[in-house]
């Protein structure tokens, strides 16, 4: 029970918003055509990995520098600014007190795991987890389609390059979690949740990128995954974005405000930092974020796993 425990709270920290609205998927793969399939092999192993990696990371060796503490910050709230953005796409409507009653339920769930950490996070995602991979399978079953892709591509090389920056901008952002996930695994637990989350994500990566990829004419759409669809699958579909907003939103929040906590000690300052500022900077926009902020944030990621790396081998 452990094991899927930790799997599902690994699987929450990637499966949020973009990745089930397909934004994420379009932009670090599906652009690339039958070449970003190459991409999502290359993923599998850097998931694998790095997943590996972290959950036998020694915790006491996780203290960062300051500098490398608030590019760990930057990740987590660019990516927390988009997961803002896909709720608000759900929860703004014309009443105005129903969508102040629905953001500030929101705030509620940041607080409580702002507050009461990772117990909480972990007990949320054995709930929201599985309904969106299950809505992902059901999705695919019923839209995918015999037949070829529409298109292709010769940017091979970018599918490979974009490929890693996904896994490694992911697997950095849940950082914090996976090497406190990890206190709680035996040796031989480690190396199976390491390697069948690195699969099952792998899977939920073909299966969105399928459905992508041989409905071409979507590709410019800010929820791509959404345009496929028809009639009540619609309105599932949207609440479970939204679910999956909320999932990556709250294990967010726990990695952001902990790292505040390593240099502040100030509770309102570290909500205003953790909760409030991504909030803000939710309103650039869903698709924007993810399209220009998600492939600067990979990059740090690269900075901050090599720096962990090293930490490791010293």
């Amino acid at each position: 029970m452990q094991v899927l425990i930790v799997i599902i709270s690994i699987i929450g920290l990637v499966v949020g918003a973009g990745f089930v609205s397909g934004k994420e998927v379009l932009t670090f793969y599906s652009r690339f055509g039958i070449w970003s399939f190459l991409g999502i092999i290359i993923s599998f192993f850097i998931f694998w990995g790095l997943i590996g990696f972290l959950l036998n990371f020694n915790k006491n060796n996780s203290k960062n520098s300051k500098i490398l503490s608030i590019i760990s910050l930057i990740i987590t709230s660019i990516f927390s600014s988009a997961m803002f953005a896909g709720v608000n796409k759900f929860i703004v409507f014309k009443n105005n007190i129903l969508t102040l009653f629905l953001l500030s339920v929101v705030f509620l769930l940041c607080f409580l795991i702002f507050k009461n950490g990772f117990h909480t996070l972990k007990k949320l995602n054995m709930i929201l987890v599985p309904a969106i991979i299950l809505t992902i399978v059901v999705l695919f079953c019923k839209y995918v389609k015999v037949q070829g892709f529409a298109s292709e591509s010769n940017f091979s090389f970018l599918a490979i390059v974009y490929g890693i920056f996904y896994s490694m901008l992911n697997i950095a952002n849940g950082s914090f979690v996976l090497i406190n996930l990890g206190n709680e695994l035996s040796k031989k637990q480690k190396a199976q949740v390491s390697f069948i989350s690195a699969l099952v994500l792998a899977l939920l990566l073909t299966a969105v990128n399928i459905l992508l990829l041989q409905n071409p004419q979507i590709t410019y759409a800010e929820m791509p995954l959404l345009e496929v669809l028809s009639g009540m699958d619609i309105a599932i579909t949207s609440a479970v974005v939204m679910v999956g907003a909320l999932t990556s939103l709250l294990s967010l929040i726990y990695t952001s405000s902990s790292i505040v906590r390593g240099l502040c000690k100030n509770e309102i300052l570290t909500f205003f930092i953790s909760v409030v500022v991504p909030y803000v900077a939710s309103l650039l926009g869903f698709s924007y974020i993810i399209t220009y902020l998600y492939p600067l944030a990979s990059s740090l990621a690269i900075v901050l796993m090599g720096d962990i790396f090293f930490k490791k081998e010293n």
